[in-house]
């Protein structure tokens, strides 16, 4: 496939210019300005975990790599921690920053556009064109001052496309590879790579075991600009340069997802833990404080001396009364149907026969009361 094919096949994909994803740094989703694949081959020639904080969890590690999401460069606080670090390891250790210089949308979407109106997609081709030229707009020159962070020095220039490498094997920058910032090596830093005579990739010995690696521009490594080979050599050579510097195959590494420090080691996690941790104790509490009310609620009748009424047999009860009077009632006014009422209550149940001078619902139910016989048995007349 020509290299105009692969621009047009890209370009098919982009239906809507609108959803095109910008967002740099990312590991997820579909951002063209991505590093999606740079994470994935360092984990097919690493053990890589993640981290997000540098702690002292992180000293069983052969390898940090941090990929700046934004052009702020490292503190003091994060420069002492990570020289220490590295002095600290009895075997080599090394820390990898690749620093933020631009972003490729500008460029993928010139060569898309290009590719769009050859193709007879004017349309298409005018609005990745606008895309292109508000990328270049909302783009801010990096001043042409240096940079000194206590780790190394950047000096900075307007940024502009690079047109030859030199080092690690190559000759051929990436198409979308820019530059405008580079590394002062000084006295002790070695050059592995220059981009245009300016060097782009510089490596200090720190301590007795440790190395510090910068790449003062990652443009040519994004997802977007990886189906040019130029750029898959360029990520080839520097994973090769990076694994050789350990003795182990695998070296343990971790990708940092920022070079915020926390001295100590964070604290083991537990349930009762996220009770005092905003946000997580508001809803807590306030779940915590329903179920309390709710047992109360249901114990209410906790610290009385009688147990609590069974609501069955006060219902049951209720029947039985009402049948009483019922039966007093009719004695009262005529014996006879009382009697025979009764009667025939007992024989249905197994009962005692009523007594003759059933008149009262005292009476009445003191009789509905006595036990019914077993069964198969008459009751005693």
């Amino acid at each position: 496939m020509s290299r105009l094919h692969l621009w047009l096949c890209c370009a098919l994909l982009l239906t809507a210019c609108a959803d095109l994803d910008t967002t740099y740094g990312t590991r997820t989703g579909t951002s063209i300005n991505g590093v999606r694949v740079l994470h994935d081959a360092l984990a097919t020639r690493t053990h890589l975990r993640d981290a997000w904080l540098l702690t002292p969890q992180l000293d069983d590690a052969d390898l940090l790599v941090y990929v700046a999401t934004d052009h702020a460069l490292p503190d003091l606080a994060t420069s002492d921690w990570l020289v220490d670090w590295l002095e600290a390891g009895k075997t080599p250790r090394q820390v990898v920053l690749v620093l933020r210089d631009g972003n490729v949308t500008g460029a993928l979407c010139r060569r898309w556009a290009n590719g769009m109106r050859l193709g007879g997609q004017l349309d298409a081709a005018q609005r990745l064109e606008a895309r292109a030229h508000a990328e270049a707009a909302d783009h801010v020159a990096v001043p042409a001052v240096v940079s000194d962070t206590d780790l190394f020095v950047l000096a900075t220039r307007e940024t502009a496309p690079v047109e030859r490498l030199d080092g690690l094997g190559l000759t051929e920058a990436p198409t979308t590879l820019t530059l405008g910032a580079w590394l002062d090596p000084e006295d002790d830093g070695e050059v592995l790579l220059t981009a245009d005579d300016h060097p782009l990739a510089v490596s200090w010995p720190v301590g007795e075991h440790g190395a510090l690696l910068v790449v003062a521009n990652a443009t040519g490594l994004v997802d977007g600009a990886l189906p040019d080979p130029r750029a898959r050599k360029l990520l080839a050579a520097l994973l090769d340069e990076i694994v050789a510097y350990h003795p182990a195959p695998q070296p343990t590494a971790v990708w940092l997802g920022s070079l915020h420090v926390r001295d100590t080691a964070p604290p083991d996690l537990n349930m009762l833990g996220f009770l005092g941790r905003a946000p997580f104790a508001w809803p807590l509490w306030h779940l915590l404080a329903l179920l309390a009310v709710a047992v109360l609620a249901r114990a209410a009748w906790l610290g009385r001396r009688e147990p609590r009424a069974n609501a069955e047999v006060a219902r049951f009860s209720r029947h039985v009364d009402a049948l009483a009077g019922h039966l007093a009632r009719a004695a009262a006014k005529d014996p006879r149907v009382a009697r025979d009422a009764a009667a025939a209550l007992a024989a249905a149940t197994g009962r005692a026969p009523p007594p003759d001078d059933l008149t009262s619902a005292a009476e009445a139910v003191a009789w509905l009361a006595q036990p019914t016989a077993p069964p198969g048995e008459k009751a005693d007349e």
